[in-house]
């Protein structure tokens, strides 16, 4: 597999990366039946289907691998290789069955490659049993609780120097900047919706960006205050730690007090800071929301201060790395580990261990509406659930069964109404 950092490999992802259809020769289709794609009792029998059709007038020859996925349920199904030959616009199936014996997911991964020109279709589809209920083991050193309350008094003798300057040419819109750990700059948009601008008590939502990307302005009147905030290397938060070469989870990796995501998490927890310190906000009603990797500074950010008062992380990213390196690969983390004789996969792990929000989780105590898509080959849904599993407030997930890593406008939705109930606006 060509090596690809992480941000490419998610870009590939959500641009049909996974091996365009060759629609003229061949048809590669996965199929469950398990139509919403969740059991809450092992029967009936989970049955795949996975078939081969032949859309051409001559024959073809491919061999099909098969590869069931999972880190929790014992389905007796190994990986398999089928050499198939298939005649003009002939279909060939191939049926698996077996039952769940305990909560997790299930993964089949099917691969035909077509013996004339090596030419290769994937596809894949994946299936659960009583999510709610997976429960990962916690990998929390003795110093987890003493490394984040020092970490944090380390933020707090910082003075963040809070800038807020308006934007031209966009009324009600501020750009801020403030010093968070290390005396990193660090900048966000502050949006006051004009019928806002002198109101008191207002709600505040904190959006934090993705893997490698950006938080801007929204442009659009919600009935709260948003501020867009990027953390170090992100967005407006260049000017001493850039974006490039894009490789966050791996920069400090060595030592858990330089690790990329300690500043990270602190740069949240300062833009938290921010908006406690502004006069119109009401503190009771500040949610902190995000996708992908800005879902889990959502987390970690409920979990490491309790002024978060809502959050709404979608599929979530920095949950649960150990179920995480089993479920997904990533080139660039072995490499990186094989690149020093003194690092290994236990020495890695226990370093992020430190910031992994499987281990925050039963920190947080507000209210959570999480996102999850059942298909999701880069954040998969298993540690979205074992992180869900642990968190002690009110709760609630919404699954989407086709979806993979993005959940559309249809979950964005779903989020501002959960937040409206949550906040008592219209």
């Amino acid at each position: 597999m060509k090596k690809l950092d992480i941000v490419a490999y998610l870009l590939a992802l959500c641009h049909g990366g996974e091996a365009a259809p060759i629609r003229q020769t061949l048809n590669l289709e996965v199929v469950c039946n398990v139509e919403a794609g969740i059991l809450d009792s092992p029967d009936p029998a989970v049955r795949f289907e996975v078939s081969l059709t032949n859309l051409q007038s001559t024959p073809v020859e491919a061999e099909l691998t098969l590869k069931f996925n999972t880190v929790a349920i014992k389905t007796g199904l190994g990986d398999q290789s089928h050499s198939i030959n298939l005649g003009p616009n002939e279909k060939r199936a191939v049926e698996f069955t077996y039952l769940h014996d305990s909560p997790g997911f299930v993964e089949l991964q099917a691969e035909a490659a077509l013996k004339a020109t090596g030419k290769i279709l994937k596809q894949r589809r994946r299936v659960g049993f009583q999510p709610e209920a997976i429960k990962a083991p916690l990998s929390r050193s003795q110093d987890f609780e003493s490394f984040w309350q020092h970490s944090l008094e380390e933020l707090r003798k910082i003075d963040p120097q809070f800038q807020t300057t308006p934007v031209k040419d966009q009324p009600n819109t501020y750009e801020v900047s403030m010093k968070s750990l290390g005396n990193i700059t660090v900048r966000g948009w502050l949006e006051i919706p004009p019928f806002l601008e002198n109101a008191r008590d207002c709600p505040v939502v904190i959006r934090f960006p993705g893997y490698g990307n950006q938080v801007r302005p929204t442009r659009k009147s919600y009935p709260w205050v948003v501020f867009s905030f990027n953390p170090r290397a992100h967005g407006n938060s260049q000017d001493e730690i850039k974006s490039k070469p894009v490789n966050y989870w791996l920069r400090g990796l060595d030592r858990k007090e330089d690790y990329f995501y300690r500043g990270a998490f602190l740069d949240c927890v300062r833009a938290l800071d921010y908006v406690a310190s502004l006069k119109n906000i009401d503190p009771d009603r500040i949610a902190v929301i995000g996708t992908s990797q800005g879902g889990g500074l959502a987390l970690a950010t409920a979990a490491l201060d309790p002024r978060v008062d809502f959050c709404a992380p979608d599929i979530p990213f920095l949950c649960d790395w150990k179920n995480y390196f089993q479920l997904s690969h990533w080139p660039e983390m072995q490499q990186w580990i094989e690149a020093e004789p003194n690092r290994s996969w236990g020495t890695t792990l226990n370093t992020m261990s430190y910031f992994d929000t499987l281990n925050f989780a039963d920190r947080i105590a507000c209210p959570v509406f999480m996102g999850v898509g059942l298909q999701d080959g880069i954040c998969p849904p298993t540690t979205n659930f074992s992180v869900y599993h642990r968190i002690k407030g009110k709760k609630e997930y919404r699954l989407y069964p086709e979806k993979g890593h993005g959940l559309g406008q249809e979950h964005r939705e779903a989020t501002e109404k959960w937040l409206k109930s949550q906040f008592g606006v219209e």
